[in-house]
């Protein structure tokens, strides 16, 4: 829900764009498990409210992620 009411919404918007991305990133950037978690699930459900959102701000950074990973 978190991802469908409020980050959707506030990426959407020009205020709070650099905002919201900013904290999206240092939750994706995280060391701490808790905080990769909600990423995923701001991700999941921000995909279920606009896919045009969610693959501009979190698909992209999610291959890039993996892209890097060393296996």
């Amino acid at each position: 829900m978190l991802g469908k009411f409020v980050i959707a919404p506030l990426i959407k918007s020009k205020v709070y764009r650099k905002k919201m991305t900013d904290f999206i990133d240092d939750l994706r950037m995280s060391k701490t498990f808790r905080d990769r978690q909600m990423y995923v699930i701001i991700a999941t459900s921000t995909f279920e409210a606009d896919q045009e959102t969610y693959k501009k701000h979190f698909a992209k950074a999610m291959v890039s992620d993996m892209a890097e990973e060393k296996v």
